[in-house]
């Protein structure tokens, strides 16, 4: 059952943007849904009740007053959270409505905890979410990728379909991670969802595709789509869809010492479809990746991010690619900024990468990328202060990305704040990823934010939506 909150827009100090518009920032999450054992499992970690993170959002291609929004609730410091949360706006971000699909057993699913969900919405209303779930409390045990629908626009969600479930056997290593959905902006009848598909040993991992062709009622079973073989894993992937129809799929591939399974190097590349993703091209090579994670300055402590797993792609209204993703090569592997790269060419040659983040000394991170009805491109991100301050920031380019215009969105927050994991050790944590779209010329955007000297609510959800920027 879902359940309504009215939510009043709260605006946040700080600079305005460079043409005079600001951000208006609104919290959309709130108290946890769900009650403490609600798993049914006992206790393994930390469970950080009322901490939510790694959110995403969809504006409705047909109608951008309709927005919908997930993360992670109640995180857990091991793997996954208690289950996801949804909040839905129907007049553009005035009121949210928030809602909780099934697809964990807090929410009425099957599955101990949930992680790694997005967000789409088609042109006829129709959302959908996607979730990594699981009977496990690492990354190794019984999982599946799910999809669930709300044929209300996010207002109630429906049982999900399970598009692969693996990992049961304890001899075999097979993990299925970070999906990400998108439904078609143009034709309501189609749905992609990709994911990469890890198994070892030896260490690889295969993007893999399932898509539905009627409007999300039932899904193919899913494929390869780029297998790279033996120490290289595809991690990351998204898919967006050009005005004539080809879809694109950005991912990160890392490769990995066969020995020691470490990351040795990353690079960013697509794969393309024409035939609505029933065949995929061979991949290209965007950029090499460069990132050296960021840290917490005061103690020195590692802060996940999405550093070499993860990069952001976007479309614009005349079929310009947009791909961002964090790195450090413009300070000589010091610090990591936020690189871009565009193709004008449906992702067969990209551009050499430029940075977006307005201050070069500062460690800037988790960056994504929409472009608005008018061509306009924002990127967001954030970017350390001073100690363990952050901001969190837009840039906007009317000219494609030759010149950018930065503008606050919201901060300063404490980095320190944010909930630990174990993966790395003992490391701080929002989530890998952050959500952005256009909604028609405005920018909206989910992001967490951590909130001092609240052990009980470590973080909450804030959208952001600004007006794009009129240079």
């Amino acid at each position: 059952m879902a359940v309504a909150v009215l939510l009043g827009v709260l605006t946040f100090s700080g600079p305005a943007a460079a043409d005079g518009n600001r951000s208006d920032v609104v919290r959309v999450s709130g108290p946890t849904p769900y009650p403490a054992g609600c798993d049914g499992q006992a206790p393994v970690g930390t469970l950080y009740t009322n901490a939510e993170v790694q959110p995403h959002i969809a504006a409705d291609p047909a109608n951008p007053r309709h927005l919908v929004s997930v993360w992670q609730q109640d995180r857990w410091s091991g793997v996954g959270a208690h289950g996801l949360v949804t909040a839905t706006s129907l007049d553009g971000g005035a009121h949210w409505t928030r809602a909780t699909p099934p697809v964990s057993r807090c929410a009425g699913g099957d599955y101990w905890r949930a992680t790694d969900s997005m967000t789409s919405v088609s042109p006829d209303g129709s959302a959908y979410v996607v979730s990594l779930s699981m009977n496990a409390t690492t990354a190794q045990g019984d999982h599946a990728i799910l999809v669930s629908k709300s044929g209300d626009g996010g207002l109630n969600w429906q049982p999900p379909t399970t598009l692969i479930r693996e990992g049961a056997d304890p001899s075999t290593f097979i993990f299925n991670d970070l999906p990400s959905i998108t439904a078609d902006p143009a034709d309501a009848r189609f749905v992609y969802a990709s994911w990469d598909r890890i198994v070892d040993p030896p260490v690889s991992g295969a993007l893999y595709l399932a898509r539905s062709t009627d409007h999300g009622t039932t899904w193919q079973a899913p494929k390869s789509v780029f297998d790279p073989g033996p120490d290289f894993v595809v991690e990351g992937s998204k898919i967006v869809v050009l005005p004539d129809g080809t879809l694109t799929a950005m991912f990160a591939l890392g490769r990995f010492d066969p020995v020691t399974e470490v990351q040795t190097s990353v690079s960013y590349q697509v794969v393309r479809s024409t035939d609505k993703g029933a065949t995929w091209s061979t991949p290209v090579k965007i950029a090499d990746g460069a990132a050296v994670g960021t840290k917490e300055p005061l103690s020195g402590a590692n802060f996940r991010d999405g550093a070499n797993i993860e990069g952001q792609i976007a479309v614009g209204p005349n079929g310009k690619l947009f791909a961002v993703w964090q790195d450090s090569r413009f300070s000589g592997g010091v610090r990591d900024g936020i690189a871009l790269s565009t193709s004008a060419d449906a992702g067969r040659t990209w551009s050499a990468p430029t940075r977006v983040n307005a201050d070069p000394t500062v460690q800037a991170f988790s960056p994504a990328v929409a472009v608005n009805t008018r061509g306009v491109v924002g990127v967001t991100y954030s970017a350390l202060g001073k100690g363990s301050s952050a901001d969190y920031w837009i840039a906007q380019s009317a000219d494609g990305g030759g010149h950018w215009a930065a503008g606050h969105v919201a901060g300063p927050f404490d980095l320190a704040v944010a909930p630990k994991v174990a993966s790395p050790p003992n490391s701080l944590y929002l989530g890998d990823y952050h959500g952005m779209a256009a909604a028609g010329s405005r920018f909206v955007s989910a992001f967490p934010l951590t909130r001092d000297h609240a052990p009980d609510n470590l973080t909450d959800i804030f959208v952001s939506l600004t007006d794009g920027a009129r240079y």
